[in-house]
């Protein structure tokens, strides 16, 4: 728990990096249009933060790969110790075993800390995003929205029909692993019926991550929508004259900054379905040993 705490707090700096900078550029263009010798601490601020920013991202990097090693060893144990126990409803063959306790674990390794780190960091850039957008004028945060209104209707349309993508998949796999390690346990060549799994196997991948594919993009079609709502209001405030340069440029780029988490995070449900499966395994593992 803390430390994913720690990787929400790294998320939430480096938005505020990220987010800034594109701020003080539309400033540091307003001061310069208006001969303002003020843009040149305001490009420097930009530029300062914008150096600050891989250093810190490289520390976040550091701090979760460490906080997954521990938590990876601790996963394969508690998995391995209720394999061995009477209990276990598992099967002795190896190839499952295997499957269980590196395939689970190692496929489920996002959603125990890095899934947080990005979520922190993705959200938190949006409502960044979002503010500074309205602080140029209320308007233009209608086009980010827009965008994000119009993924956020496609991901919840999409969502029940991709709850289960990947189960078939991890069952068969499994069963296939431990079929492929019994032929090599007893040195015996592959069969037909071996191949044929490895092909399903193949099969199912492709069609899973398709499926998974297919429903991501139909949020991605958010950008258009949004991008012709942004054009629509600054024609309408510049022909006002309620719109400057340096607050065109900056909404434009805050745009993306709002799609492209907003993406990311559908990203994230879409690519973790296998992980998120795995990890439900693991869990019932962990309850049958008293929740340690």
């Amino acid at each position: 728990m803390k430390s994913n705490l720690i990787l929400c707090c790294f998320g939430l700096g480096i938005s505020v990096l990220t987010s800034a900078s594109p701020y003080l550029i539309g400033n540091s263009i307003n001061f310069y249009m208006s001969q303002d010798r003020l843009y040149l601490y305001a490009l420097a601020g930009a530029s300062l933060l914008i150096i600050a920013t891989p250093p810190l991202k490289l520390a976040a990097n550091i701090y979760l790969q460490r906080t997954a090693a521990k938590t990876r060893y601790i996963l394969k144990r508690t998995i391995l110790t209720h394999l061995r126990s009477k209990a276990s409803t598992h099967g002795k063959n190896p190839g499952e075993q295997i499957e269980l306790i590196d395939g689970d674990v190692d496929g489920s390794m996002y959603l125990y800390h890095s899934v947080f780190f990005d979520t922190s960091l993705n959200f938190s850039i949006i409502i960044f995003a979002l503010i500074i957008t309205a602080l140029y004028h209320p308007l233009l945060a209608l086009a980010p929205l827009s965008g994000l209104l119009y993924a956020s209707v496609a991901y919840f349309i999409t969502r029940r029909k991709s709850d289960t993508l990947f189960e078939e998949y991890v069952q068969e796999n499994t069963v296939t692993i431990g079929a492929i390690c019994a032929h090599v346990c007893d040195a015996k060549p592959y069969n037909d019926r071996i191949k044929l799994d490895i092909k399903n196997i193949e099969r199912l991948a492709f069609r899973s991550n398709l499926k998974a594919s297919f429903f991501e993009s139909i949020s991605g079609t958010c950008y258009l929508v949004a991008i012709v709502v942004l054009f629509l209001i600054s024609a309408h405030l510049i022909s006002e004259g309620a719109l400057t340069t340096g607050a065109i440029f900056a909404s434009a780029i805050y745009l993306e900054r709002v799609l492209s988490p907003t993406m990311s995070l559908i990203s994230i449900y879409y690519s973790s379905r296998e992980a998120s499966y795995r990890r439900n395994r693991i869990l019932s593992y962990k309850l049958q040993h008293g929740g340690r």
